[in-house]
């Protein structure tokens, strides 16, 4: 097949319509306040920030509600832009490309709040996102959409 010859006019268009947007339709108010909420009551919370943070121009954002959580903070091995090292919550890189300290604590976190992270290979680890390896870990996932030239933040 490579090097085929197609007909471009013949493929089928991209209509944003097909898209599967879930957010769209979810209460983001009630989902947050439910988020918050378990986040109190975690007794090993642990945030794990992915360069989402800053390419959805949300970095400030990020900094702010992590210094009000004052919980653990873990980045992904493309994100080392979004902790510096020496920050008091910075606890290191999991995955198989992180630390000991990063994997530490994301493996013994009860609740994992995953902030601007696609889970790209170098970052799942078995013990991270199996629900065998971790049962009684919560985990939530917010990937903003990225602000890229051409395209709407809306």
């Amino acid at each position: 097949m490579q090097a085929s010859k197609i007909d471009p006019d013949s493929l089928a268009g991209f209509d944003p319509a097909e898209l599967d947007e879930p957010w769209r339709a979810a209460n983001l108010d009630q989902i947050s306040r439910d988020i918050l909420d378990r986040l109190q009551k975690a007794e090993r919370p642990v945030v794990f920030a992915g360069g989402g943070v800053r390419l959805s121009g949300a970095h400030r954002d990020f900094l702010a509600l992590i210094e009000r959580l004052g919980v653990p903070v873990v980045t992904g091995w493309n994100a080392h832009d979004a902790l510096w090292n020496d920050h008091p919550l910075y606890a290191g890189r999991p995955g198989t490309v992180g630390d000991r300290g990063g994997n530490m604590v994301t493996q013994s976190a009860d609740l994992l709040l995953v902030l601007g992270i696609r889970r790209n290979i170098w970052l799942i680890t078995r013990a991270i996102y199996r629900q065998t390896a971790l049962p009684d870990t919560m985990r939530f996932t917010v990937t903003p959409r990225p602000k890229r030239p051409g395209t709407s933040s809306k």
